[in-house]
């Protein structure tokens, strides 16, 4: 009972302490006032919290709640498959805390879930099961409890009281997890661990997950030049033994390490410096505010996967510079920015054993790339031949190269494939990208007009066998440009469907040879291979006490890299270009301000597909696509009817939803 008096006792005298304090030597934080833009954070507004000597504490809720319909916004099929709904919640709890003027710090916590499908909160790594001497597919599990996770958290020091330096200029350390954007975040990105989907708008809310790193930045010249270096560890194979011995080269031609381990320092990170100029000061005069960013950006990625798990390597520099011009009435900006470095494919062995059934039903163990008939022959069916243990001593005693492709394994009767061994080969880099926008304020800001312009370089996939077996095992260029973690969608003039992260069918070539059989297409997306012109009107009003803000966009789209037609009745590729027009969008977006901290949205968009639709009509992405189409013959395959492939219909998108911010 004492204790409880005690504690009591206690408790109410730290309250008393902590109100008095409150109100004769501090204020109550109700709103931020300060917008933290240098390079440390945002503070979001409507945040609650307390403020005491030099010190601060700030705490936020926000909550984004949304509906999304589309309706063939994946294939442009009119098939009753190509069509989605569902409602999506976001809770973002965030912290900050100042500890003076020299340390800062910010927490966020993130839960996001579908509606009706807990397995959309969380998934597990992807892991492979093996049985016997074959690996069979990869699998996951989901985690079916609302759970939260570390969005972003990081601490920033002031180097100046840190380390007494005795200057003016400023200069800070920020270590932990948050973003950071090169540019329009383009050439990079925060999109470290993204959820995509077609809100393109809210593209930043997509992001759930910061990479984690350290910036060291501050002034070169005061209020004029500043610099940041930047330092992120996106995948780390190099931190236990297990990872650095564990055997991932076992099929690689080349003689790298006697028993095929990773070895050590395989660190998949990124390296990039910015300058920031303020060549134009609105303080000075009448001036705008033009700054000027130069960046130049390093990824080293050691196990990149091209067929298997870290069949690849690449090194990716990309140098650019943006620039954007804030004025009363005009606003003006645009980015530059190209690639450099190669991307390295290693030698190869595909052949697998895998799990098969006989004709009496009962599993066996097969070579995926070993057959019992010479595959040089068109008259001949060969089968797989079986693993067994001493048809294994045979295969795994044969020479491995790629001039044994197609050939037969010594005197045994068995051959390897024609595509069983891949050559190395190196891709070099060279696409790059430009876009720039430009907009005017008009009647006394209430209505503003917007322009956009982009070209990012495209090119085929590189290491895709397109005319004949081995096609890509030579050294080329690939002219497509190459973003990291971008999920850029615009910024004066916005895109729903093309760029950011959305979901439409944008297939790159399939192949021309049907001794390759009926290959499926990559799917490229993001900000590659594309060149689009668009505009946007935006008017601001009051109406019934009620804030409104209403968006109307326009935008079409082409291919930068024609790629090829599609024949529906051979399932290939014709060696033809396909049109370059990609399409027509219109989109509109509404946002009213309901209460002080609750808003609400509406945007919606068609996407009506251009010709490039018309001469590629049926190819297939994936093995269901590919199924659905063999299902249709070509006598009653038409690329507006109810088949669930690739059309030409107009794709329809409606979201919808209300924000709340404390």
């Amino acid at each position: 009972m004492v204790q409880k008096k005690i504690k009591k006792i206690l408790s109410l005298a730290f309250v008393i302490l902590f109100l008095t304090n409150s109100a004769l030597a501090k204020e109550i934080i109700s709103e931020s006032s300060i917008k933290k833009n240098n390079n440390i954070g945002q503070t979001e507004k409507e945040i609650f919290g307390c403020k005491w000597d030099n010190n601060s504490f700030e705490l936020g809720l926000k909550n984004i709640t949304s509906g999304l319909y589309s309706r063939s916004a994946k294939l442009f099929s009119k098939s009753i498959l190509d069509q989605t709904i569902g409602f999506q919640s976001i809770w973002d709890l965030t912290a900050k805390a100042d500890i003076g003027d020299a340390l800062r710090s910010e927490l966020n916590i993130r839960t996001k879930s579908s509606w009706g499908s807990p397995d959309s909160i969380a998934i597990t790594s992807s892991t492979s099961s093996s049985l016997s001497n074959s690996t069979i597919s990869s699998h996951s599990h989901s985690i079916k409890k609302q759970i939260f996770w570390l969005r972003s958290g990081w601490i920033n020091v002031d180097l100046n009281k840190a380390l007494s330096l005795g200057t003016n200029l400023n200069q800070y350390l920020k270590f932990g997890y948050f973003g950071f954007d090169l540019g329009r975040g383009i050439s990079l990105g925060s999109a470290f661990a993204a959820s995509p989907g077609l809100l393109g708008f809210y593209a930043d809310r997509a992001v759930d997950q910061s990479a984690p790193g350290v910036l060291l930045g501050g002034e070169l010249v005061k209020n004029r030049l500043s610099y940041d270096f930047y330092n992120a560890i996106l995948k780390n194979n190099s931190d236990s033994f297990s990872k650095i011995t564990e055997s991932i080269y076992s099929d690689r031609l080349e003689s790298y390490r006697p028993n095929s381990s990773r070895g050590f320092g395989h660190i998949d990170f990124i390296s990039a410096v910015r300058l920031k100029w303020l060549a134009m000061n609105p303080e000075c005069g009448n001036c705008g505010k033009l700054t000027i960013e130069p960046y130049l950006m390093y990824n080293r990625d050691p196990e990149q996967k091209v067929e298997f798990s870290a069949d690849a390597s690449s090194n990716l520099t990309t140098l650019g510079i943006a620039t954007d011009y804030e004025g009363s009435k005009f606003n003006f900006g645009c980015e530059f920015a190209a690639n450099f470095g190669s991307q390295k494919v290693k030698a190869w062995d595909r052949n697998k054993i895998q799990v098969s059934t006989d004709s009496s039903g009962s599993l066996i163990e097969q070579y995926s790339h070993v057959v019992d008939a010479d595959p040089n022959v068109s008259s001949n069916s060969p089968s797989s031949v079986v693993a067994s243990t001493a048809n294994k001593a045979i295969v795994d005693a044969a020479a491995k190269n790629p001039a044994e492709n197609g050939n037969q394994i010594g005197s045994s009767g068995f051959y390897n494939k024609l595509d069983r061994f891949r050559a190395s080969h190196k891709n070099e880099y060279k696409g790059w990208m430009l876009v720039a926008d430009a907009s005017r304020n008009l009647i006394d800001d209430k209505l503003t007009i917007g322009a956009t312009f982009g070209w990012a370089t495209g090119d085929e996939n590189p290491n895709k066998d397109l005319n004949d077996f081995g096609d890509s095992h030579k050294d080329s260029t690939y002219q497509g440009f190459v973003g990291i973690q971008e999920i850029y969608s615009g910024k004066l003039v916005n895109s729903l469907f093309v760029i950011g992260p959305s979901l439409i069918a944008r297939p790159l070539s399939s192949s021309v040879n049907s001794s390759l059989q009926k290959s499926l297409a990559s799917n490229t997306s993001g900000f590659t291979n594309l060149i689009y012109t668009g505009g946007a009107i935006n008017w601001k009003v009051n109406t019934c006490s009620k804030d409104v803000d209403l968006t109307l966009g326009l935008l079409n789209y082409w291919q930068d890299f024609a790629t090829k037609k599609f024949n529906v009745t051979t399932k290939l590729s014709i060696d033809e270009p396909a049109s370059r027009n990609l399409g027509l969008e219109l989109n509109t977006t509404v946002k009213l301000k309901v209460l002080k901290n609750l808003k609400a949205f509406l945007m919606g968009g068609v996407f009506i597909p251009g010709q490039h639709y018309d001469d590629i009509a049926g190819k297939p992405l994936s093995s269901a696509e590919l199924s659905a189409l063999d299902l249709a013959t070509s006598e009653n395959f038409n690329k507006y009817d109810n088949t669930p492939v690739l059309g030409t219909s107009p794709a329809f998108v409606l979201n919808w939803g209300i924000e709340y911010a404390f």
